[in-house]
């Protein structure tokens, strides 16, 4: 069996047997008493996540090889969710831990996760998401992708995800219309560490009512999300008397966040109600600005 892996920038290939001794020692160190990758929903989501996330690495050791997987996250409870959904899909795996999450020493795991389901090795270039083959894979990639890339901004009011890998976004895009009805659009992408960002937005009320519901993992995103869906749910029951109540603050200078403070609602939904009541200004602040008047600047 061979496996292709990167040695600084070049391709190189190697073969392993499970059944020699060596493999034998090396599987009884990681403590992973077989390999198999039986396809689940929880490896879906595993496959993600070290896609958008994570990383695996395979080194030269002397005339061997070494492996690694690694799970970023400094989130204590959702780092606990991914432990016990890779110790699902693997019993009896050992894991190390990190500063910024958790690692697997294992180079077996590492070498059939990147050939079987093409989670890249070292740096991250173009790729795509796994095709859901049910909707319960579905739920995991819509899941993954916005635990580990996802921004759940309770002050925006919607879901940024970004990626470098256009390719990667469309698919994942595709997946979202297909399987959930829910539509995404491209912001203008940002740089980190020298290279592009590109980012695409989840904002309308419909789109996080149906995320919500089918829940995140990662719990202070699902925290968020849920901030938002009540501040949006608020202002649909409680509209009129909100805007008389708004009228009456606005009696003295106030800023955005005073307002939204006052009647217990996320910025954006302040700044929507006061458009509705074609309010230009609160105070010095034009509340078109999409980012002063959020800080009351």
């Amino acid at each position: 069996m061979k496996i292709k892996y990167r040695e600084f920038g070049f391709y190189k290939t190697f073969s392993y047997r499970l059944k020699t001794s060596k493999e034998r020692y090396r599987i009884r160190r990681s403590s992973i008493p077989r390999f198999y990758l039986q396809r689940t929903p929880e490896l879906i989501y595993i496959i993600e996540f070290l896609k958008c996330d994570g990383s695996i690495s395979i080194w030269k050791i002397g005339n061997g090889f070494g492996g690694e997987i690694i799970f970023s996250s400094t989130n204590n409870s959702y780092k606990e969710r991914l432990i016990s959904l890779v110790q699902k899909q693997f019993p009896n795996i050992t894991t190390f831990k990190r500063p910024d999450g958790f690692g697997i020493s294992s180079l077996v795991l590492s070498a059939l996760l990147s050939q079987r389901f093409s989670v890249p090795i070292g740096e991250k270039e173009e790729m795509k998401c796994i095709i859901p083959k049910n909707f319960e894979e579905a739920k995991m990639i819509l899941r993954s992708v916005i635990d580990s890339e996802g921004n759940v901004d309770a002050y925006s009011g919607n879901i940024v995800i970004g990626n470098i890998s256009k390719e990667y976004l469309e698919s994942y895009r595709h997946i979202l219309s297909k399987w959930f009805k829910i539509k995404t659009s491209y912001l203008s992408p940002t740089k980190s560490w020298g290279r592009e960002t590109l980012r695409i937005s989840i904002s309308k009320a419909d789109n996080l009512r149906n995320i919500f519901e089918i829940g995140l993992f990662n719990p202070s995103k699902q925290e968020n999300l849920k901030f938002i869906i009540e501040s949006l749910n608020k202002y649909y029951i409680e509209k009129n008397y909100l805007k008389k109540k708004i009228k009456q603050i606005l009696i003295n200078p106030k800023t955005i966040n005073d307002v939204s403070f006052e009647i217990n609602l996320a910025p954006y939904i302040t700044r929507r109600i006061l458009r509705h009541m074609k309010i230009k200004k609160v105070g010095k602040i034009n509340i078109n600005n999409r980012f002063n008047d959020l800080w009351g600047l």
